[in-house]
């Protein structure tokens, strides 16, 4: 079986954020730990706002304002890990509601100018539980003091069952969208 660039792709960032999740646990210093269930939402928002958008952004068979979306999207995201990352690594002015705002305006945008489709209404749905995560999170921990993930501490319980049901209903459909014919011989 021939498996399409994208998916390889979306295999890879699964590894490399089980890997992170382990490094972190293990060795990581900034951060805090990391839960199962965050390491596997990291991997959705990776696929979902990094991932997925770059492959449709190249997508010969899409229509042109429906290329043009995704790359909008994708640059809006990386800005946002251009201006995060080094808040997160260098200091603690990173705030919860910064990542809030982003997303929100994200999600407008998708509402408003993003594809009618499956990937269009699963990246909608990826947005709405990043939004709820990082307010949940924002009431618990705190990147001010030096926490970015949510981890297997039982004041997370609660959050950590709230994102295996958000795993359970994107990574099926993530593996739906995945598994979808091609749209030309050179699709990714």
């Amino acid at each position: 079986m021939s498996f399409r660039p994208v998916t390889r792709a979306v295999v890879a960032i699964l590894g490399a954020c089980l890997l992170f999740g382990w490094w972190q646990n293990t060795y990581g210093t900034t951060g805090g730990p990391i839960s199962l269930a965050k390491m596997f939402w990291l991997f959705l928002a990776l696929t979902f706002f990094f991932v997925l958008p770059a492959s449709q952004a190249r997508e010969a068979p899409l229509p042109a304002p429906e290329r043009r979306f995704w790359q909008i999207f994708l640059g809006a995201w990386l800005l946002r890990a251009a201006v995060e990352l080094p808040l997160l690594a260098f200091t603690r002015l990173w705030r919860c509601e910064h990542g809030i705002a982003h997303t929100l305006l994200m999600l407008v945008f998708v509402l408003a100018k993003g594809p009618r489709n499956i990937l269009g209404i699963l990246t909608a749905l990826t947005l709405v539980f990043e939004a709820l995560n990082a307010f949940l999170f924002s009431r618990l921990g705190s990147p001010e003091t030096g926490q970015y993930f949510a981890s297997s501490d039982p004041v997370f319980l609660w959050i950590n069952r709230l994102t295996w049901l958000e795993i359970l209903i994107l990574i099926p459909a993530l593996a739906w969208w995945l598994r979808r014919p091609h749209l030309s011989p050179h699709a990714t």
